[in-house]
């Protein structure tokens, strides 16, 4: 959410940096996490194959992952039905 709206938070270019270093050691710790690894390239604008092959693993990591319980399922599940 940081990367999203990092003016939000406060002072934008702080928050901004902020949120790229925490997707990068996101990135760092967990690399074959679908939804980090797309979200991480696309946050690094390497929006190439590699990113649009992660989107479609995403996508399908998406449905065991959030299981429409709760507000924030049902939202992840809007955003990748699109």
């Amino acid at each position: 959410m940081i990367t999203l709206f990092p003016h939000h938070f406060g002072d934008y270019e702080y928050w901004e940096s902020m949120g790229k270093n925490m997707l990068s050691k996101a990135y760092e710790l967990e690399p074959c996490d679908p939804i980090i690894e797309m979200v991480f390239l696309a946050d690094n604008s390497m929006r190439n194959e590699d990113y649009k092959d992660a989107c479609l693993r995403a996508k399908e990591h998406i449905k065991d992952r959030f299981k429409n319980k709760g507000l924030m399922d049902k939202y992840f599940q809007d955003v990748f039905n699109r």
